[in-house]
């Protein structure tokens, strides 16, 4: 599966919401990444990956598969990976310029059992503005 066809892109024209987001304004616009490696290779308060030790060995747009432990099913979830070059890229080619990039952090403070996201950022986000 190429970058494009992930991101719903056809030329400037998608279906992606966040992305989206991002042509139909002037100057800045936001998408999440949630697809990035460590996400895939850690546990976490909602779902776990100790189960897939081949999440660990991928490149981008390989499979990675997680469970989610917060719901009833429990069956393994795939997912596509992305690395943070290839988002760029895509941006660039979509005529977005990366404004800012945000790792953010679980707090201590929150009302959460954190397992891993007060240490290790699991989503990046990404400030997009057209070039």
């Amino acid at each position: 599966m190429s970058l494009w066809s992930y991101l719903g892109f056809f030329g400037h024209v998608h279906h992606d919401t966040e992305v989206q987001f991002a042509f139909h304004i002037d100057k800045v616009g936001l998408t999440l990444n949630p697809l990035c490696i460590e996400l895939y290779t850690h546990e976490w308060a909602s779902f776990s990956t100790k189960e897939f030790a081949e999440n660990r060995i991928v490149c981008t747009g390989d499979v990675v598969k997680c469970i989610m432990i917060d719901v009833e099913d429990r069956g393994p979830v795939d997912d596509i990976i992305w690395y943070d070059e290839d988002y760029r890229t895509v941006f660039k080619e979509a005529c977005l310029e990366v404004e800012k990039v945000y790792h953010p952090l679980g707090r201590e403070d929150e009302p959460f059992c954190w397992v891993n996201e007060a240490w290790i950022p699991p989503w990046t986000i990404y400030v997009l503005k057209k070039r």
